[in-house]
């Protein structure tokens, strides 16, 4: 005899039941700590989306590392310090029904000085036309990957113990994960850039360490994007589109595409070609429109832009 489950659950690809499709996006509340802790308000706000009837109850965008921090009173899972009202989080949670993930999260070039207390890191060096007051990001060094990569597995790992059901990785909005996997903001040529391979090898390297490092029924997701806003301080020339190999590449010569980097077309070409593949084609806009910001609006939003995202929230495969 088949179970029998609400008409609305869905099963997740590691066995867990979601009682309905609808899911609390993370949302850049600004309300922690600034030790990382969730405060009483963050916790409380969460815990009624739970209690309201949300299927799965996600938090805001979490940073795993001191220097990944982006945003005034955001949540932390990087020291021990901040498991215990992270428990109680998880088992309100729980408690009402729904199942909790954290998001996370590290800022990269999106950690301002002001926060961390150390200049931000990218794949690269690179500038962002149009923003006098960005901090143009050192290079990183072999070392600042690999602590990336333990900070993620760390965090996890803290998730976990803390009782949540899964991680959501952030590589979405031009955060660090989706920084490397630009090909405008990663001009690396080790094994960390160059080829889109390259480019994935950062998130990919991560998501299979936090898969090791948790139980089997815990979800493992990533989040990416299609969008990059950046111009690399090692060149100024148009780019070309820092999708996967057969995506659509269409655009013209005097505008930036939304995935955030402008590119060639002979004069020739049409204006607009079908898309090869289920992603939403890149729609261009005037070159002068302003770059995307960072930072939250006041009031609690989702942490997402208007880019396109694709949010894989079944596990990844190793």
């Amino acid at each position: 005899m088949h179970e029998q489950r609400p008409p609305l659950s869905i099963r997740l690809r590691n066995g867990l039941v979601a009682r309905n499709r609808v899911w609390l996006a993370p949302l850049t509340n600004q309300q922690s700590h600034d030790d990382g802790v969730l405060s009483t308000a963050e916790q409380r706000w969460l815990e009624r989306r739970a209690e309201g009837g949300f299927g799965v109850v996600e938090t805001c965008a979490a940073h795993v590392s001191q220097d990944g921090q982006g945003f005034d009173g955001q949540l932390g899972v990087w020291g021990d310090h901040q498991l215990p009202r992270l428990r109680e989080l998880a088992a309100a949670i729980a408690q009402a029904g729904a199942l909790g993930l954290v998001q996370l999260y590290h800022g990269g070039v999106r950690s301002p000085s002001r926060l961390t207390g150390r200049r931000p890191w990218s794949a690269s060096s690179f500038t962002e036309a149009g923003r006098p007051d960005f901090e143009v990001p050192r290079a990183a060094e072999v070392s600042d990957i690999e602590a990336a990569i333990d900070a993620f597995e760390q965090a996890a790992r803290r998730t976990a113990a803390a009782g949540f059901h899964g991680v959501e990785l952030h590589g979405a909005h031009g955060y660090l994960l989706g920084q490397f996997l630009s090909g405008t903001m990663n001009q690396r040529t080790d094994e960390w850039g160059g080829s889109f391979a390259n480019r994935a090898r950062l998130i990919r390297t991560i998501a299979r360490r936090v898969r090791a490092a948790t139980p089997a029924e815990f979800l493992v997701g990533a989040r990416i994007s299609l969008k990059t806003s950046a111009t690399p301080a090692a060149s100024t020339s148009t780019n070309r589109c820092s999708s996967p190999p057969g995506w659509p590449r269409t655009a013209s010569t005097s505008s930036t595409s939304r995935c955030g980097t402008a590119r060639r077309t002979p004069p020739s070409a049409p204006t607009s070609t079908p898309s090869r593949c289920s992603a939403p084609p890149c729609r261009s806009t005037s070159r002068s429109s302003s770059p995307a910001t960072s930072g939250p609006a006041p009031r609690p939003r989702p942490s997402s832009s208007a880019a396109p995202t694709s949010s894989l929230s079944a596990r990844l495969r190793s």
